[in-house]
């Protein structure tokens, strides 16, 4: 379990509950859940709850106006009311990133609590669970299998796909210098830049997706955007944030799998893909779409490019079409804009690509 300052991010609330849907004025960030900001709680004592949520699972704590008080991730809030009640039936569930699903149950075990799990159940997901001072059912879930929690992040890392030269993309960038992979460039790619002027006037928060050396992440941060740069592989991780990870405070590198959950990452304004989907396999996209979907806001945009199928040959990352990828996000994105480009780097052949902005 991380510590008070770097919380467990709220996803679901499920049971029998009051919403209120006016945001939580003691919150000063973004929330997660979409037409649900805050989340009413029935608790016998306050603060016997206060001190749960805040001091056992880190989370943030304020008081209102009204004298009852919110516990909140950063991202959502929970409103403790003092109620008298036995058959709210609530069940408060928390995403973790996999790798911290142990200590999260050493941390809570320390704290006294009786926990349970970790148990697998179906859609491939490790469950602790637990019970606040009501006897409100607490869930920690991390996308993965039993087996993945004796894995270190490397091993895991190297379960998605191939690097260039066919080894794991852990090793690729091990032993390749960033300047000489085929996709570098120093500066931002510019679809993007022009698809920002019109779908993106306002900075806002941005997720990109397959990070890799992490100079597009810097420059977008640069320019004002609240950016979290995700990557598979640890070794590109490492190095980016070596590079770049102290230049701003509104940019952070981290591990991720773009075709498991990304909702601890908290919800964006905007997403960008530059070459990071056309590696996905078929029998994975659908888990792809519906993880970006998740995390991005109402309205919000994907700015995605792909390799295009006029590229000649079948090297290297799958070929799309505009109608394929159309199809493909049909359910919960419409295209927006879309444009033939090609991907610029390292190579004298720059490969022709497809650039999207898709729309939530």
């Amino acid at each position: 379990m991380r510590d008070a300052q770097h919380t467990i991010l709220l996803l679901l609330v499920r049971g029998n509950f009051n919403v209120k849907n006016n945001t939580a004025q003691a919150l000063e960030v973004p929330l997660v859940l979409r037409g649900v900001h805050c989340v009413m709680v029935p608790v016998s004592n306050r603060s016997n709850s206060l001190e749960f949520y805040r001091d056992k699972l880190g989370l943030m704590a304020r008081a209102l106006p009204d004298g009852t008080w919110e516990v909140s991730t950063g991202q959502t809030a929970l409103r403790l009311v003092e109620r008298h009640s036995k058959n709210d039936g609530i069940t408060v569930t928390f995403w973790l990133p996999i790798f911290e699903l142990l200590q999260a149950q050493d941390r809570l075990k320390a704290l006294g609590l009786q926990v349970d799990g970790p148990s697998e159940r179906p859609g491939t997901e490790l469950v602790l669970t637990c019970k606040d001072p009501d006897n409100h059912s607490i869930e920690l879930v991390a996308r993965g299998t039993l087996a993945d929690l004796m894995k270190p992040r490397p091993e895991l890392s190297g379960r998605r796909g191939r690097g260039p030269s066919g080894q794991t993309w852990e090793n690729f960038y091990n032993t390749v210098p960033v300047e000489d992979m085929p996709w570098y460039t120093d500066c931002l790619d510019e679809d993007l830049i022009i698809a920002l002027s019109e779908y993106a006037p306002l900075p806002g928060r941005l997720l990109e997706l397959g990070s890799g050396p992490g100079t597009a992440a810097a420059r977008l941060a640069a320019l004002g955007y609240e950016v979290v740069a995700v990557d598979i592989a640890t070794a590109a991780v490492e190095q980016a944030r070596l590079r770049f990870g102290t230049l701003n405070p509104h940019l952070v590198y981290e591990i991720a799998d773009v075709c498991q959950p990304l909702v601890y990452f908290g919800s964006f304004d905007y997403v960008f893909d530059r070459g990071c989907f056309h590696g996905i396999p078929p029998e994975e996209r659908e888990q792809y779409v519906h993880h970006v979907a998740e995390v991005i806001r109402p309205g919000g945009r994907l700015f995605l490019k792909v390799f295009s199928r006029e590229e000649p040959g079948d090297r290297g990352p799958y070929r799309f079409t505009k109608e394929e990828i159309t199809e493909i996000f049909k359910r919960t994105f419409s295209v927006r804009y879309a444009t033939k480009s090609t991907f610029e780097g390292t190579l004298a052949h720059s490969p022709k690509g497809l650039f999207f902005v898709l729309e939530r």
